[in-house]
């Protein structure tokens, strides 16, 4: 059975579908619509929630709640040639540091190995949509102009390397849904409730060393992960009953309480 805060959600829904809460508008106070709909301000905070969870209403702190209507989505395409940054504005911070335990697992290098730590967060307008941390050996940092152009997942890195003559040969993408840590909650500005969608990149070279390593945390209700995967044919296959030359797979993001993992291993630029 429904319980008040859904039923409360699902009217909610339905009056932004209809253009009774116009989108980008903000929405009466908490006070007032937890009059309206005749049930207590935690109930309605959990109403609101739901909607947020759902894209469908933003929080901005010290502002109120904003519909989003349709749900604003962000589309994460793992290629440095991808369009689905287009309209993000990223800021990149840098820092020289030591390798934890788990940042030293990522790259493969001994606990206290120095390595450079680049921090992206990427927002559209006002609101963050992402936040990037990405870690290179520090005796590979020096390659990498503090000038190029900065994607807001860090594949400018990947550019940067290629350029600079590192022969690259795979990167791995392993695609985990879970609850935000509460750092990641305050920065994306969401409910540390909501589930985030969570990419942990590895790009290695020639001689199988990992060059790169780096995590993508996104909002699960704006988000959806897309792998395209461009199969060539062999010569001696007829074209006619050959499979499709390109294979498409998205994976979005499902709210649940159980994580989610799949792994997704594809070639370097």
């Amino acid at each position: 059975m429904a319980t008040y805060f859904q039923d409360v959600a699902e009217q909610m829904r339905n009056q932004i579908r209809q253009g009774s809460y116009p989108n980008g508008k903000r929405l009466p106070s908490e006070d007032k619509l937890a009059d309206q709909y005749g049930v207590s301000r935690p109930t309605l905070r959990l109403a609101l929630e739901q909607l947020q969870n759902e894209g469908l209403v933003d929080k901005r702190h010290g502002s109120g709640n904003f519909v989003r209507w349709p749900a604003d989505r962000l589309t994460y395409l793992g290629t440095a040639r991808s369009t689905g940054w287009h309209g993000l504005n990223t800021e990149v911070s840098t820092t020289e540091t030591t390798a934890d335990t788990s940042v030293a697992a990522l790259l493969g290098v001994e606990e206290g190995e120095k390595v450079t730590a680049f921090t992206y967060l990427a927002r559209r307008g006002t609101r963050p949509r992402s936040v990037t941390r990405s870690y290179v050996p520090a005796r590979l940092a020096r390659l990498i102009s503090p000038d190029r152009p900065q994607l807001p997942w860090g594949h400018d890195i990947r550019q940067q390397l290629t350029a600079a003559g590192v022969r690259l040969a795979s990167s791995t993408e392993r695609l985990v849904a879970r609850l935000p840590m509460p750092c990641e909650a305050r920065t994306l500005q969401i409910s540390q409730r909501t589930t985030v969608l969570v990419i942990g990149r590895t790009l290695s070279d020639v001689s199988g060393r990992v060059v790169e390593a780096a995590v993508v945390v996104l909002p699960g209700q704006c988000t959806e992960a897309v792998f395209t995967t461009h199969i060539g044919l062999r010569s001696d296959e007829d074209e006619s009953s050959a499979p499709p030359a390109e294979r498409q797979e998205a994976i979005q993001l499902v709210h649940s309480p159980t994580p989610a993992e799949s792994d997704k291993e594809v070639s370097g630029d």
